[in-house]
């Protein structure tokens, strides 16, 4: 909730997902956003699994992972899995503006 808050902030149109299922479900379903956002643990299955899901679905999507509990080594498994990013969390609004403005450009 917090990170939509501050993407709104940034003046980024946000969508949120209650869990990995939903989130998966809303790309299935044809949901195309710019960029996803998920954190590791999530209610649910995981982010790593529903990035798993969304990029069978929609191997071009930009994924961002964002975690407090990840290590680097954690991070770099994930961008082997097809993330586009990763944030560490807490993270502040400029961080989180930088790290989207880095992938999409």
């Amino acid at each position: 909730m917090v990170a939509g808050e501050l993407l709104r902030h940034l003046g980024y149109d946000v969508e949120m997902a209650s869990s990995g299922e939903e989130a998966v479900a809303r790309i299935q379903s044809g949901g195309r956003p710019s960029c996803v956002l998920l954190d590791v643990i999530m209610p649910g299955i995981g982010g790593a699994e529903a990035m798993r899901r969304i990029r069978a679905i929609a191997p071009d999507l930009p994924i961002v992972i964002s975690s407090g509990f990840a290590d680097q080594s954690s991070a770099s498994t994930l961008a082997d899995g097809g993330a586009a990013g990763f944030i560490s969390k807490p993270y502040r609004m400029e961080a989180l503006g930088s790290k989207l403005k880095e992938i999409l450009g």
